[in-house]
């Protein structure tokens, strides 16, 4: 429900480089040496970081549990689980964990795996017969569990409609509607995040184990991992527990609830998940109860992608994301976050040093502050395990300016559907390129390599350098048949995005230019507002705000393939889906993932 890692990184870097927050407040001192496994100085340390952190991100109230192989090595909360009743969070207040809820599901599949029941590379039609959805691909290969399991299915991101509402329908009775949608990609293509998929997922447990996907994790996952405090549901004689989830400062997200179960609707907390990350520190054994086998385990925590060209250095287990920049020294590293409309976790894990941290907060703007705060939990945790300690970063390299002739800047220059959320213009300014993002001024500079480096300009034209910015550079390439844009980051590659042919707007879709708003919200939750179809630069685009960040404004560009359906350009999730025109009660209307998006007006000149 959330960027991948890569994606977040880079644009949490242009961001915070932007807004170059600092404090007065002073860390606490280290001592000269540390004993091996004494853990007091970071939870010294971490008892100043993590409130400042939140006071930085507007986070309400925050649980942590720091976890080894042998169980629990710190856990503590901060801050207020519910601020108008002022009571505080601590290890034990229960929070949704929306998209970890991923690596129960995995957990679940692997299983049915070991027992015989699911076979990874079957098609996913021997196990869902009723699943069908349109396709362009007409040599795809089949959708498999192994797909889904690493978002490389080629499925739209979501089925939006009904997805937070205030009473869900089972999932299963979304599968008819799904005949009439477009896949994005055939399978194998890309690296595409997807909450349908997993939803299918649960559906495969369903129907091979005969049990609904509730009962079977409760009774296959969660009863053998001790995990009692922990539900699909918000249990009323636990209601005290649950954190208030807030949404711009706002509580009351928690009333909607998620269709999408197996994708993102368990409720955990710090104490709970700890258990959960202690059975796969131990090699998926708690006690005398086994979750999986270590060999199950190992493969879930193996790259699954290294065949994928367009996925570049992004790496995928089971389920699992694999690889964290600012943690790369330490080994191995094994992660998943998620957010719901009022909350947001973060699970990282150090497999080799058997560490691992659940980050959990009762607001749906926390995510960076969590990763940080995460990452800095296991780089003290692995230095007081280990005595190894994060390497001294390189010294910053004058990158010396390298002349780029006018037409090759020139076959640069144009619209690029990004991976960060936004369609960019980019123009060519006879020695650079330069564009525009969110509202911002960035100079991109030619260096060495092929690449550019953006230099962010003050009131759009004084060069202001930020130290963060200089860590990415971007570069055009030409991967798998596909032009795209690498961001470079840390030493690796990433999809950053690709370029778009500006065109002529077909009078049809000229005519539907304008403010929309949903038409069949119902009882949904608020997902998106201010919709607006803008023809801009020479590229149509549906652009919005969301409630949990309203300084930031997403486009999504749409070529159109006929009067009546449009392809979102691009790779990745929300990319290479399908708009279509519908007619209702003689009213034209856009339709999209279900939502039926009506013209309130036309935008002024």
């Amino acid at each position: 429900m959330r960027m991948n890692y890569s994606s977040r990184a880079i644009l949490g870097l242009l961001v915070s480089g932007i807004l170059l927050l600092t404090s007065c407040a002073t860390a606490p001192k280290k001592p000269a040496s540390l004993a091996r496994s004494d853990f007091s100085y970071t939870k010294k340390y971490l008892s100043w970081f993590i409130p400042r952190e939140m006071s930085r991100a507007d986070v309400p109230g925050l649980s942590i549990a720091l976890i080894g192989d042998q169980g629990m090595l710190w856990s503590q909360g901060f801050g207020y689980a519910d601020v108008e009743r002022r009571i505080p969070a601590t290890d034990q207040t229960i929070y949704g964990i929306g998209s970890v809820t991923k690596l129960f599901t995995a957990i679940g599949i692997m299983q049915a795996v070991e027992q015989g029941r699911i076979v990874l590379d079957a098609p996913l039609s021997a196990y869902v017969p009723e699943f069908s959805m349109r396709s362009r691909f007409a040599s795809a290969a089949p959708i498999t569990p192994r797909n889904l399991l690493t978002h490389h299915a080629g499925l739209p991101g979501d089925f939006l409609k009904g997805m937070w509402t205030l009473r869900p329908i089972p999932f299963a009775q979304i599968l008819p509607r799904l005949k009439d949608e477009y896949v994005s990609y055939p399978p194998n293509q890309v690296y595409s995040y997807s909450n349908l998929g997993y939803s299918l997922l649960g559906r495969i447990l369903e129907k091979t184990s005969g049990q609904d996907y509730v009962s079977y994790m409760n009774r296959s996952v969660l009863a053998p991992l001790g995990m009692t405090h922990s539900s699909f549901a918000i249990d009323p004689d636990r209601q005290r527990q649950f954190a208030v989830g807030y949404r711009q400062g706002r509580p009351g997200a928690e009333k909607y609830f998620l269709r999408d179960v197996p994708a993102g609707a368990l409720f955990s907390s710090a104490t709970d998940m700890g258990r959960f990350i202690h059975a796969l520190l131990a090699d998926g054994r708690i006690g005398t109860n086994i979750l999986l086998r270590p060999d199950t385990l190992r493969e879930m925590w193996r790259e699954q992608n290294g065949d994928v060209p367009l996925d570049m250095d992004m790496r995928v287990g089971l389920g699992w994301m694999l690889g964290q920049a600012d943690l790369d020294y330490a080994g191995a590293v094994v992660h998943h976050n998620g957010g719901t409309l009022g909350s947001v976790s973060e699970l990282i894990l150090l497999p080799e040093h058997k560490l691992g941290v659940i980050v959990l907060a009762n607001s749906a703007a926390g995510s960076a502050a969590l990763t940080r705060i995460a990452v800095q939990t296991l780089k003290l945790a692995l230095e007081a395990k280990t005595g190894i300690t994060e390497p001294a970063p390189p010294k910053p390299v004058e990158r010396a300016r390298v002349r780029v002739s006018h037409d090759a800047l020139s076959r640069l220059a144009g619209n690029y559907a990004s991976n960060f959320g936004a369609v960019f213009p980019v123009e060519n300014k006879g020695t650079f390129l330069q564009t525009v993002f969110q509202g911002k001024t960035f100079a991109l500079l030619p260096r060495a390599h092929a690449r550019f480096e953006a230099q962010y300009r003050l009131f759009g034209w004084l060069p202001f350098e930020i130290p963060a910015l200089r860590q990415v550079s971007f570069s055009a390439q030409h991967i798998a048949g596909r032009d795209v844009i690498a961001a470079h980051f840390k030493g690796k590659r990433y999809l950053a995005g690709v370029p778009i042919a500006s065109h002529d707007l077909p009078q049809a879709w000229l005519q539907r230019i304008g403010r929309y708003a949903i038409a069949n919200r119902g009882e949904d939750g608020t997902l998106v507002e201010n919709l607006q179809l803008a023809y801009e630069h020479g590229v149509l685009m549906l652009k919005y705000t969301l409630p949990e960040a309203p300084g930031f404004t997403p486009s999504i560009a749409l070529v159109p393939v006929d009067d009546h359906e449009a392809i979102s350009p691009g790779l990745g999730r929300f990319r290479g889906e399908t708009f279509r025109v519908i007619t209702v009660q003689g009213e034209q209307r856009l339709l999209y993932s279900g939502y039926e998006l009506r013209r309130v007006s036309k935008i002024e000149e």
